[in-house]
């Protein structure tokens, strides 16, 4: 793989997907959190205040969600989509920098050694 394409994988993946999946989760987090509190919540009458964060986080939670999964179309973007394609087609050039710990994990989600090409 080019070092292009690598480059342009791991903004895809470091900058892009983790970024938008820790969002993602971060606003999934604190609606449960809102939501695990609500009692409290309303008895100290804050609950409209709770109710319309609520409805910002799950708005969040969504566009990263979307986001993470959108296809590319004229402009570039950073989704698994977009970096499923780059592996596509650049995949037979890529070079796996730390292979036992790619195995490692392979192997912990059922993956036989047999599979795996040298």
């Amino acid at each position: 793989m080019s070092r292009d394409y690598q480059e342009k994988l791991k903004d895809i993946i470091c900058q892009g997907v983790a970024v938008d999946l820790h969002l993602a989760d971060e606003a999934l987090s604190l609606d449960w959190f809102v939501g695990q509190h609500a009692d409290e919540i309303n008895k100290a009458t804050f609950g409209a205040f709770f109710g319309s964060l609520q409805d910002i986080l799950v708005r969040n939670l969504i566009l990263h969600l979307a986001k993470i999964f959108d296809t590319p179309k004229r402009n570039p973007i950073r989704s698994i989509p977009s970096a499923i394609k780059i592996l596509k087609a650049n995949g037979n050039q890529l070079t796996v920098e730390y292979r036992p710990g790619l195995i490692s994990a392979l192997t912990r989600y059922g993956a036989s050694l047999d599979e795996m090409h040298e």
